[in-house]
């Protein structure tokens, strides 16, 4: 079974959510404030982290920050009561996978770890649905501008130091890269690195793209190297 875990401070709402989700049949790590957890990160190989933002030593941002700009790829899932949609977007363009805010209902939040975890192992495996379109093997590293994606490592480097992006973002650059100078539909791309979701849609598939082109960005190329064919779909290109 995956195994997860989980940083939050409140001692009662860890027990007891650690508890829970081991009798779901989780393996479960804990840490009550941020510097042991990113201790942990650092130590162990998790399937998905779940982190308060607000915790004493280091901030939850911060500790996702750290770990996505040191290459890490883990998805992980913010459980907070901050519900200001500015600290939502802030977790998210940080790398965070997704967002829950408290308080939640035990099977609201199962649900979405459920979803990410099925997300993260279809980028892994790269096989989406049918199809088998993000089959990485024998890819070689590919630059363009500062940038270098290393396909054999899942990583997005800019001038060798690694660019902090979450695992369905560096799963869209490499679908777009493998498919490079040619038209993506979006519909392709919603089943290619997300496979069969219903929770997705076109918007998630834009909010993606325009996070990715803040990271591409670059003075010579301020659209971030990816092209959107208005109600159609994406290409990337060095132009």
């Amino acid at each position: 079974m995956s195994k997860i875990l989980i940083i939050e401070d409140n001692k009662n709402q860890l027990l007891l959510l650690s508890d829970r989700l081991k009798a779901e049949g989780y393996t479960v790590i804990t840490a009550a404030d941020g510097l042991h957890g990113a201790d942990l990160l650092k130590a162990e190989t998790f399937d998905l982290l779940l982190v308060d933002v607000m915790l004493p030593g280091k901030s939850g941002f911060d500790i996702i920050s750290d770990f996505r700009r040191s290459g890490g790829t883990t998805p992980a899932l913010f459980v907070t009561a901050k519900s200001e949609l500015a600290d939502k977007v802030s977790g998210l363009r940080i790398g965070a996978d997704d967002y829950i805010t408290k308080p939640y209902e035990f099977s609201e939040l199962t649900a979405r770890i459920e979803a990410v975890l099925r997300r993260s192992k279809i980028a892994q495996s790269g096989l989406s649905g049918n199809i088998q379109s993000l089959d990485l093997t024998g890819e070689e590293d590919y630059a363009f501008g500062p940038f270098r994606m290393v396909f054999r490592k899942v990583q997005l480097l800019k001038n060798d130091e690694p660019v902090p992006l979450s695992l369905m973002e560096c799963k869209l650059l490499m679908y777009l890269i493998k498919h490079r100078g040619t038209l993506v539909k979006t519909d392709t791309l919603m089943e290619a690195v997300w496979g069969y979701d219903e929770a997705i849609s076109s918007g998630t598939v834009y909010t993606h793209i325009s996070w990715l082109r803040k990271k591409l960005k670059t003075p010579e190329v301020p659209g971030g190297y990816i092209e959107t064919v208005r109600n159609v779909g994406y290409i990337f290109s060095e132009k």
